[in-house]
């Protein structure tokens, strides 16, 4: 099973650098042409199936790709959102790590009200991971599957992968907009592989 993972392209919030958490989020003009650019890089692999978040910014990324691609039927799975930030929400960049340290609780394990913390987002990504593994991890084929998701999720996405290889997790979201992943994934008996190819490339921006 090969995995294609995409962030979406620039925001409104992403340049007023606030926590948009589960708001829908909008592109900026920057982002569409972003969008754009990862949907050109994207079109002539051919994916067996396409997962993106439900929230706005990822439709709105996902618009720009899907185009080349209409043999596929996207599925819109809330376990690809970005880690909500609960009331903490449009505060700025930072604020949840403020109050994780005020509390004396390590970051990735502080969850603001009415939100989650990091360590509920790798839940998620690990859930969602393991489903694509018992459904595409198939002795008679090589499947090529597109997520578009959010970077806080990708990163905890990454710890999913640490995780099985017996690393501590990370916490450092460099994800950039419209960054592309690409990991390949073979099962040794129950347990999964993971290699890396790919990671944080935007050479499709190269150009912007």
């Amino acid at each position: 099973m090969e995995l294609y993972i995409a962030r979406h392209g620039q925001t409104v919030g992403n340049v007023e650098r606030i926590l948009q958490g589960q708001q829908g989020g909008e592109l900026t003009e920057l982002g569409v042409h972003q969008a754009q650019l990862l949907g050109e890089r994207l079109k002539s692999v051919h994916f067996d199936a396409i997962f993106c978040s439900d929230l706005n910014r990822c439709q709105q990324t996902l618009g720009q790709i899907i185009p080349f691609h209409n043999y596929a039927s996207p599925v819109f799975d809330e376990r690809l959102r970005e880690k909500s930030a609960g009331v903490l929400e449009g505060r700025p960049l930072g604020t949840t790590d403020a109050l994780a340290k005020k509390n004396g609780v390590n970051p990735r394990e502080y969850r603001p009200e009415r939100g989650e913390s990091w360590t509920d987002v790798q839940s998620r990504a690990r859930n969602f991971l393991m489903e694509l593994a018992s459904r595409f991890i198939q002795p008679n084929g090589n499947f090529r599957i597109l997520i578009v998701s959010h970077g806080g999720w990708i990163m905890e996405f990454i710890n999913v992968i640490r995780e099985i290889k017996g690393q501590i997790p990370v916490y450092a979201n460099k994800s950039k907009n419209t960054a592309v992943y690409v990991y390949r994934f073979k099962k040794n008996g129950n347990k999964l592989s993971p290699s890396m190819v790919i990671e944080n490339d935007t050479k499709h921006l190269s150009n912007i």
